[in-house]
């Protein structure tokens, strides 16, 4: 089971794409790194389902989330969740004193 976890996590690289113009910020793409798409397609979805697991088992509301599919809408509502919980600690902690 970890050999092929290892397999799927080692079938893409991240590479700048070529589409993107000058004037942007840099974008990335991941693409395969061998010939072999199914490899890729399987570690793009765990990839996709562990950024929704993450999101639950850290607190983010269910209706925050996005398909799997949409990582980094996902991971921009993690991120705006978790800075929201350091600023209600931060705001107890201020109380407390």
């Amino acid at each position: 089971a970890v050999s092929q976890r290892i397999l799927h996590a080692k079938s893409a690289v991240i590479a700048e794409d070529d589409a993107a113009t000058s004037s942007s910020n840099g974008r990335y793409i991941l693409l395969p790194t061998t010939g072999d798409s199914e490899h890729f397609a399987i570690g793009l979805q765990l990839l996709q389902n562990n950024i929704i697991f993450v999101c639950i088992r850290v607190g983010v509301p269910v209706s925050d989330l996005w398909p799997a599919g949409a990582m980094l809408l996902n991971l921009q509502a993690l991120k705006k969740f978790c800075q929201l919980q350091v600023l209600e600690c931060d705001d107890e902690v201020l109380q407390d004193h």
